[in-house]
């Protein structure tokens, strides 16, 4: 079967008479790339105007087509015709393109404020545990969930393939330009730096009572509460889950390069879920505690509000269809925003003053919080401990 004679027999052209538009013109509109054949394969008038006087140029012009613009000349398209406006092609690109580049710049921006911000929201929680020389009230649970979630999604992003055309892209341009981007980059590799930061704090402030015999052994070891074996063991899985997804990376890259984005979705996944569950583990032990502890209480102030409104922001864009993306946000916010009121509520408005039930819990040695609660009617039950082992220091200032 042939096609259509002239251009007025097209089926598709007559529909669209009543808008003196055309099928490349309707295409163009459309945002459609994949044209290249339309004006060879129909018998399309590249320099039919609609009502508003615009051709196919304009319409590739206005949706920065620079390929499909140069097939419509190449076909013959005259590019000095004006619209209704006495606008040409040049005017009608130039626009185009200041606009586009108004949108990158803006966008860069607040992509380089986001970097900040993430570095601002978790040095409070930085300061805090230096300051108090003390990680008492951080779940090792939640740490480890939280850094190899970071992982996860930090090393996503690098096996990503369209961030290896982004590293590539800047062996042809400017640095600038180079780092805008990889922005995207930057922000991963930023929030996984922060937190695993907190993680190393966590094993260096973790409170624990040594024996002169067994470093490794606390006080907490008598009870059921996570020890500094726990920490250390933590610390571990985390360095070796980072190592392993390391190399499996490496691995796809050099001998299956079609298989890294399955398995960059694979990553992105287990990061959602990680992400999803992270705050359960510190919202029991800050209920199990009744106070806050070494846990910042600025951060979270900074972090939720913060998450709430990029999830806003991408649902916004995304639409429905996106849920996977900006629904952990919203999930981590709603979790991060109920440990939040929870920290403030007994910071603030306890039955306890803080300075009392951090005390106590430091001197009955159970750090991090899940160690079994004892009333002061019970304080004859823990002499025996404190006799054997009478202060936190280490092994080293006790011979001294």
């Amino acid at each position: 079967m042939t096609g259509p004679a002239n251009l007025e027999d097209d089926p598709l052209t007559v529909a669209l008479d009543c808008q003196d538009e055309d099928i490349l013109h309707l295409l163009l509109k459309d945002g459609a790339e994949d044209v290249a054949s339309t004006p060879r394969g129909r018998c399309v008038d590249p320099d039919r105007q609609d009502q508003l006087g615009r051709t196919a140029l304009h319409f590739a012009a206005l949706g920065q087509s620079l390929q499909m613009a140069r097939i419509l000349v190449e076909f013959g398209a005259n590019a000095q015709l004006t619209d209704n406006q006495d606008e040409t092609l040049h005017h009608v690109a130039a626009a185009s393109w200041q606009i586009l580049l108004q949108c990158l710049l803006a966008n860069d921006v607040i992509r380089s404020l986001i970097i900040i911000g993430i570095l601002i929201s978790y040095l409070p929680q930085h300061i805090r545990i230096i300051s108090r020389r003390s990680s008492f009230g951080i779940s090792p649970y939640f740490v480890l969930l939280g850094t190899t979630s970071g992982t996860s999604a930090f090393v996503n992003i690098l096996v990503f393939p369209k961030t290896a055309a982004d590293v590539t892209c800047c062996q042809e341009i400017s640095g600038l330009a180079c780092f805008a981007g990889l922005l995207g980059v930057f922000q991963m590799g930023m929030q996984w730096l922060c937190f695993f930061s907190i993680l190393l704090l966590f094993v260096i402030y973790f409170p624990r009572a040594t024996s002169p015999t067994d470093p490794t052994h606390s006080v907490s070891s008598t009870s059921n509460g996570p020890t500094y074996r726990t920490a250390l063991a933590i610390t571990a899985i985390c360095l070796l889950h980072a190592l392993v997804t390391v190399i499996i990376s490496v691995a796809f890259a050099i001998r299956r390069p079609s298989a890294l984005h399955a398995w960059a979705n694979f990553l992105g996944i287990v990061a959602a879920i990680l992400a999803s569950i992270q705050y359960f583990p510190q919202i029991y032990t800050t209920y199990r505690l009744r106070c806050v502890g070494s846990l910042s209480i600025p951060m979270m102030c900074i972090q939720t509000p913060g998450s709430l409104v990029w999830a806003a922001s991408l649902a916004a864009r995304e639409g429905a269809k996106g849920w996977s993306i900006w629904g952990v946000l919203l999930v981590t916010a709603s979790l991060q925003g109920t440990l939040l009121v929870m920290a403030i509520y007994f910071e603030y408005f306890g039955p306890d003053s803080k300075r009392k039930v951090v005390h106590r819990a430091d001197q009955d040695g159970y750090p991090n919080g899940t160690g079994a609660e004892r009333s002061d009617g019970h304080a004859s039950a823990r002499e025996p401990i404190h006799a054997e082992r009478p202060s936190e220091e280490t092994p080293l200032l006790q011979s001294q």
